[in-house]
């Protein structure tokens, strides 16, 4: 073969194996990217199965309670009318999961006839694509279906419900994180709203999906669901206390909700851990109804308990160790604590050169006995004991970490250029709310993290319907 042939052949190589690498990597890319655009219509439809299950629910029991579908001539309807409905129209926030948002989600609901005596709920919608757009889907569809017959709900168990919320200062802070510009400054994000804002909204549809359950319970025989709140900050806000009773949270008691100061669970947690609150629940039920409640806290906050300060307690199997370092500095002896996760790396003594204003001097540090031990917060330590109280009371206890992941958030307030502040969550706060939160919940499924407002009523919604489902059985 000719060196001019051999190296036609050479080149041509060359661009049979670009050519394959071109495609094998956009067949690559594809697929990656198929895989990311359906784990997007994924959440979506799990969220939407979640809602269509709780809206069924809700309409079977309107019908099991009034006989009669709602009415949608009635202003003073509150059962969900027959027809199609947007999900905006029906409060539902699915701003970060479909296309279009809540406007673009569609829930039909069916409440069937005499002889199909059921609700069937289908929420459907679509999921922008990222990826597959650049192979000509430009959208991957969602939709899940519900259904519940009028005449298999059944009213089981009662139930009391107490919530210990958040508003210490940072629940002004915006409920998503700031964007990075173009050169790379960080711009609090428009869309977003305050972290109190959407508490108060996730509350207020929690409650009006309670209200078709509970209707009124003005007479003994309807009683059936009790709630109480305590809102905190660096201890229980007396002001915002509703007391247990046989009523919702009404929208004013969650709007005189506001943010400030600081951050201090252990005086609500423990209000709630004594007789007077959820201890003291099965008695009042009892003499209203006959029966032990169901008992569920609900337990929300942004941040870490920062009221009071830490103290160091021996203890076995932590891997932490602290010892006493002494020095002679002259005149007396001094002494400092040294820290090591690591004790036997660390010589019991050494020297260091020291020098003062006029001269410099060897001098021998003695390290003491090292002790095995953590830091202490006790306003974790109080509000864990409380939790410990509950669970061993059969409380079963949800917590709620919101707007808890590292990076840098809008404050809502203006700094000295005039402009709107931010401030940092970093990764070691994270991991200390989320170990404080999840020690404190029953279980690590009552445990749930809520990075934005859409997902904290996507979290009470579904711990209201965790607990409807618990309260009132289905019978198939």
């Amino acid at each position: 073969m000719s060196p001019r042939v051999l190296k036609g052949f050479v080149k041509n190589e060359r661009g049979n194996f670009a050519l394959t690498f071109a495609v094998g990597a956009t067949v690559t890319i594809g697929i990656i990217g198929a895989s990311i655009d359906y784990g997007m219509a994924s959440n979506a439809s799990s969220r939407a199965q979640s809602i269509a299950d709780s809206i069924a629910l809700n309409a079977a029991i309107y019908i099991r309670n009034n006989t009669v579908k709602p009415n949608a001539t009635d202003p003073n309807e509150t059962g969900i009318t027959e027809g199609r409905h947007t999900a905006a129209a029906l409060g539902i926030d699915f701003s970060k999961f479909a296309s279009g948002g809540s406007e673009g989600v569609f829930v039909d609901v069916d409440y069937g006839d005499d002889v199909n005596n059921w609700a069937t709920v289908k929420v459907s919608g679509q999921v922008n694509t990222t990826f597959m757009r650049l192979l000509g889907r430009d959208s991957v569809p969602f939709e899940s279906v519900a259904e519940v017959a009028y005449s298999e709900v059944q009213l089981n168990d009662v139930a009391s419900i107490a919530f210990v919320l958040d508003n210490s200062g940072s629940m002004a802070w915006d409920d998503i994180q700031a964007t990075t510009s173009v050169t790379g400054n960080y711009i609090p994000d428009s869309s977003g709203s305050s972290r109190l804002a959407s508490l108060k909204s996730s509350m207020s549809g929690f409650m009006s999906y309670l209200s078709t359950l509970v209707g009124d319970q003005t007479n003994d025989a309807d009683k059936l669901v009790r709630t109480g709140m305590l809102a905190y900050n660096s201890g229980t806000i007396s002001s915002r206390t509703i007391n247990m009773g046989w009523n919702l949270i009404s929208d004013s008691n969650i709007n005189a909700m506001s943010s400030g100061g600081g951050t201090n669970s252990s005086p609500p947690m423990g209000t709630i851990a004594t007789n007077t609150w959820m201890l003291g629940e099965d008695a009042v039920h009892q003499a209203i109804n006959g029966k032990d409640p169901l008992k569920f806290v609900i337990f929300m906050t942004d941040g870490v308990n920062n009221n009071s300060g830490t103290y160091w307690t021996n203890e076995d199997e932590t891997d932490e160790y602290r010892r006493l370092v002494e020095y002679w500095n002259g005149w007396g002896w001094s002494s400092y604590y040294e820290y090591s996760s690591d004790p036997d790396s660390l010589p019991d003594s050494w020297t260091k050169r020291v020098c003062g204003w006029y001269s410099c001097w060897n001098r021998t540090y003695y390290g003491r006995t090292w002790n095995e031990g953590r830091w202490v917060m006790p306003d974790d330590e109080n509000t864990l004991a409380a939790c410990t109280t509950l669970k061993n009371n059969g409380v079963k206890i949800y917590t709620i970490g919101f707007a808890l992941e590292p990076g840098y958030y809008g404050t809502n307030a203006t700094n000295s250029w005039g402009n709107e502040g931010l401030t940092h969550i970093d990764e070691d706060t994270t991991n200390q709310a989320y170990a404080f939160l999840s020690n404190c919940a029953s279980s690590p499924d009552t445990f749930i993290t809520a990075t934005d407002g859409a997902e904290l009523n996507a979290a009470f919604a579904r711990i209201g319907k965790d607990i409807v489902e618990e309260v009132i059985r289905v019978k198939s």
